[in-house]
Parts: C-alpha cells; structure tokens; sequence
C-alpha cells in the first residue's frame, strides 16, 4: 500500500521529522506520493535514528521501515528493523513491528517467515496478542490468513478467515468469504477428498463440500447443478447458501438462459471438409452424451457453409432466422471476419476460429473460439516465467507461422517481465547448423581462435564455445524439425539449455513414439483432451467412430468443447473471471470477447509425453 500526502518532497520531510522529534506518537509517518521523496525521507529517519538514544531511535528505525514498506521496498525495511532488539520494544512498537516483519516477508515470496512471526513463539505473539485491542487483533488475523494462502496453506487460511469473520463488518464479511473460496478452488479435488471431516468446523466442512462439488462433474454442468441443489438442501443455513460464489449463482438459474435450439454452422464440403467434419464428430459425441444423460439437450440444426447455392451469409441469416437461440460457427476465418464487420449480430454466436482482434468488441454476440497457437505461447512464457527463468532465446521456423508465433511468445514473454536475448529462424527443410550457431553467438568464438591463431602464427587448440547467458529456449517447432534441432543443441553444447514447445512438437498418431526419443527432455503444453484422455465424451467418440482419424484428435476435441460452451458461455459472460474445464484445456472469456484456453504441461520421456502437470492459469 502506497500513502499519499498533497505536500512537496522537502515539505513532507521537515513536517515529518518536526513530528517524530516533538511527539511520543507510535502512528506512521505518511509519505509522499513520489517514491524518491519517500526514500528520502526514510533516509533520513535512519540517520536521526543513528544519533538518537535508545527508546527514541527505535521510533524511527521502525518509522522508516514503515515508510520504505510503502514504497515497496521490503528488503530495506526489514534492513531497517534489524537494528531493533524487539524483546524491548514498547507494545505499541512491538505491534507495529510485528506487521513491519511479517508484510514484509510476505512481500519477498517468503510467507513461511511472516507465518512463523505470526503464529509461533519467535515475538511471544500469544502474550502479545492479550494487550492489543479488537481492530489490532484483526489485523494480524487478516495478515496471518494472507500469508497461509501466500503459501499455498489455503486449508490454514480459510479456517483462520472463519475464525475471525464474526468481528467484520457486512461489506468486508462478503470480501472475506470470496477469499475463502478463491483459496479453496485452489486446492486439488483429492485433496479436499481426503480432508478428515473432524479437522475442520462445521462452517469449514460447508465450504470444502460446496468446493469439491464445483471440481467434480467438471464436463456435466447438469450433474453439477444437481449436486448444488443437494448441497443447498443440506446446508440451509451456510454463509455461502445465502451468497453463493458467483458461478454457482449464475449456474443456479441455468435453465434460464441456456440454450434451447443450437445451429451449427460447418465447411462439410470443399477443402475444409474434413476439419468441420472432425469438429462435428467431436460436437455430436458430446451432444449424445448428454442426451444419454437426460439432461436439457437443446434442438440441434447443422448448416454447410459452402453451399453452392447460397453465400455464407445467406446462410447465416437463415439459421438465424429458423429460432435457434445459439449460432456456433463458422470455421473459416474470412467469415468470422465478414461477423465481425455487422454492428450488431441477430443471435449470440460462438465462432471456432478468430478474425483481426482488433474489431471483435464492436459484436457482443459474437464471441471467439478456437486452437489459437496464441494460447500455447502464452504457456510458455508463464511456465518459464514460474520456473524462475529471466533470458530467453526463440527458436522458430522461418516463414509466415513461426514469425507469427516469435513474435506472439516475445511480446508476451516481455509483458510479464522477461528478457529475449536473441532469437533465429531456422529454414524450414534445409540445415539447421548455421541457424543454431549464430542463436548460440558461435561464430564469434570461431573469430576469436581466428584472431587469436593470426596473432600467434601458429596452431592452437580450440574448442568452440557457446554465449552463457541463456536461461531456455522457446522452440516453436513441427516434429521432424525439432528431432533434427534438439541433437543440433546438444553438438553446440547446449543440451543443457531447458527447451519448451507447444503442442506442435506432440504427434498424435501412437506409431510415431518409437521415433520421439530424440525430443526426450523438451517440456511443452498440450490439451487435455490428448494428456488426460479417456474421459466420457472420448468414449462416446470412440463407440460411434471408432477408426477415426487420429491426426484430428484436437478437432473432435474442440468439437466437444463448442457443445460444452454452449451451456456455460451465458454464465462466463456474467461472470467473466472465472476457468471451466474444457477438453482443449482450462477456458475463460477475456475482455474482448475471444476464449482464452491455458493447457496441461507434461515432458517427453521415452518418446511419450510424462510427468503431467496442471495448466498455468494467467494469474502472474
């Protein structure tokens, strides 16, 4: 938190250390709004600190520290409390101390620290806590909650949340339980399975029921609005039945607003044909699940966008025309662009590619989904982001796609904080030495021992050497290319560069494996739906089109998830933050209308993908 005051920089100093010098008060001091002032400042606290006698110098010490805390600067404040012997300190001192030590540490990724201020004997918080008043007491217990779901102890934190609930006000009580619940959604579904009843109170055991149910059914929206309703009439009385988390709210009135007559509109002939007929497949399969299921299944009428005699808009007019309540389509992009141009659709539409982003808002209704290698290169920068990288290199072929996709994992890479060091495309079929020589800067260590041989007029040993400085490589590559770039890494001594892909690398076809062993290592993202198979609606598929063509798997899988849009969009748009589980991965809408999907990682060992691990949701 940042205090502001309507001084100057040199104002703001004299009429703080006038203050501090004339007063006994224990209260912050407030800063100004430019960092620098602040700084200034709080240096100054520290030299008068310096020369002050004990009793008056651990004012200021702390004083400072309050000040470089609200300017962000967590390790100087905690440098500036090291002075104190906190044993000593005045209560009103050790109070603010206490909350000094702990924000800070939370501050620095280090919550473990402030949790063991807060909760153990390291300041006697027990005997503290005795002569602090009610709003004190609530301080530490919000600060102490803050710092469980900072570790990722979001069971810890939600117990303490419902401890002190009872001393909130209405606003800040609603605040509280969202939090609740936000830390809850973040524990794993066997997690909170496995969580023994008699640990938790009666009001905590409410929230960890209304949690597992929200995670299991997670592609039957219906099963889980059927279990909502079990658990409303279990848990009448419960903080959360009568402010339920805004999903569950919205999905408790689904009947309202899902839809009840679906058109699907697909290129079924001409050279996209065998595409929309794997998204059909995909759709369908998931269509007669739910039907199987007895849940609301909706009329379903399925237009072909080529048609010879009719343009795509004639066609879209005329599914829009025939009562249908939902449009999902079209496939090709020209005419998700020719939507996007209307000022205003007739029906909510649901297109499976995306057209020039820059025009989508003009359409609420249309909104845009689709395999977006966007998606995937927004994984990457988010994985290397939270594996502690810094410098990236890019690896891409050199043509239209693997421009579009460098340029996509730069600046999304860059936005979050990154660095690329270099980057080079690679030719799409030829040799790949030069490409990764001048990626690894080796030329200029063969000019070096060049010079170096000139200079000495003699021969020399040498071994080429490769630029250090890399932290991974974002390789955005097809199969065959990346067993050829991999082995080429290795030969200039970067095999132990981490390397991260897309999907693009992942072969979906099994016979394929016995040839991966050359991408063994290499981390990339791809869809549930291929990481995580056998799921219902792959067995619906399997039993309806059992020989289908394997390298269309993601098709069929976006086909499934169009129909599983179908029911949950209208909730997404009312309440725009939160994730679904899909087969093509975790799903949310974005401000500009367009599906956001955040993918599974997994490694390849033995030419499979291994070591599966949840998506990396857009949360840094």
């Amino acid at each position: 938190m940042r205090y502001t005051l309507k001084l100057t920089a040199i104002s703001a100093i004299l009429v703080a250390l006038f203050t501090i010098g004339c007063s006994s008060t224990s209260k912050p001091p407030t800063s100004s709004s430019d960092p620098s002032s602040t700084s200034e400042l709080a240096a100054l606290l520290l030299k008068k600190a310096q020369s002050s006698p004990s009793g008056a110098a651990e004012q200021y010490y702390i004083d400072a520290a309050d000040l470089f805390l609200g300017n962000e600067q967590a390790e100087e404040s905690l440098a500036a409390i090291s002075h104190i012997n906190y044993a000593t300190l005045p209560l009103a001192l050790k109070y603010r101390y206490l909350l000094i030590f702990a924000k800070a540490h939370v501050s620095l990724e280090d919550p473990e620290q402030a949790l063991e201020a807060l909760s153990g004997s390291r300041f006697n918080i027990s005997a503290l806590a005795s002569s602090l008043s009610i709003e004190e007491q609530l301080t530490v217990d919000q600060l102490r909650a803050h710092a469980y779901d900072k570790a990722n102890r979001h069971f810890e934190a939600a117990r303490e949340r419902i401890f002190f609930s009872g001393l909130l006000s209405t606003e800040d009580l609603r605040l509280n339980e969202e939090k609740i619940w936000a830390g809850l959604q973040r524990i794993a579904l066997t997690a909170l399975q496995d969580t023994p009843q008699q640990q938790a109170s009666l009001e905590l055991n409410g929230w960890i029921q209304l949690a597992i149910l929200a995670k299991s059914n997670t592609y039957d929206i219906d099963a889980q609005l059927r279990s909502l309703s079990i658990w409303l009439e279990s848990w009448p009385s419960h903080p959360a039945a009568q402010n339920l988390p805004p999903r569950l709210s919205i999905m408790s009135n689904l009947h309202e607003f899902r839809p009840k007559h679906i058109a699907l509109l697909l290129p079924l002939s001409g050279q996209f044909s065998a595409h929309a007929g794997a998204i059909r497949n995909g759709f369908l399969a998931n269509y007669y699940l739910s039907q199987s299921r007895n849940n609301p299944t909706p009329i379903l009428h399925i237009y072909n966008t080529e048609s010879s005699d009719k343009s795509f808009m004639e066609v879209y007019i005329e599914a829009s025309s025939s009562g249908a309540d939902l449009i999902i389509g079209p496939l090709k992009k020209e005419n998700v662009a020719q939507l996007e141009t209307i000022e205003s659709l007739p029906v909510p539409t649901l297109s499976l590619n995306y057209g020039p982003e820059a025009r989508v808002a003009n359409n609420p209704n249309l909104t845009e989904f689709g395999l977006s290698p966007e998606d995937e290169t927004l994984q990457i920068a988010l994985k290397a982001f939270s594996d502690g990288h810094d410098k990236a290199a890019i690896l891409y072929p050199d043509n239209s796609w693997g421009y579009r996709l460098a340029q996509s994992f730069s600046e999304q890479w860059q936005a979050i904080g990154g660095e690329v060091l270099t980057q080079e495309g690679f030719p799409v079929k030829n040799n790949y030495g030069p490409s990764l020589k001048a990626l690894l800067n080796i030329p200029e260590s063969e000019s070096r021992a060049t010079r170096i041989k000139q200079t000495l007029n003699e021969p020399i040993k040498f071994t080429a050497r490769r630029r250090k400085d890399i932290d991974f490589i974002a390789m955005l590559a097809l199969p065959n290319q990346a067993k050829q770039l991999k082995p080429g890494l290795a030969f200039y001594f970067a095999a132990d560069i981490p390397l991260y892909s897309t999907s693009h690398i992942h072969s979906t076809v099994p016979t394929h494996y016995k040839n991966n062993n050359d991408l063994n290592g290499i981390q990339f993202c791809d869809i549930p739906w291929i990481l995580e198979p056998h799921s219902d609606v792959q067995k619906e598929l399997d039993s309806a089109w059992s020989k289908r063509n394997q390298r269309s798997e993601r098709l069929y899988a976006l086909g499934a998830d169009a129909f599983h849009l179908s029911a949950w969009l209208p909730i997404m748009k009312k309440a725009p933050s939160i994730w679904i589980v899909g087969q093509t991965g975790r799903l949310q809408l974005l401000s500009n209308q367009r599906i956001q999907r955040a993918l599974p990682w997994a490694i390849m060992k033995n030419g499979k993908a291994s070591d599966i691990s949840p998506p990396l949701l857009n949360e840094l």
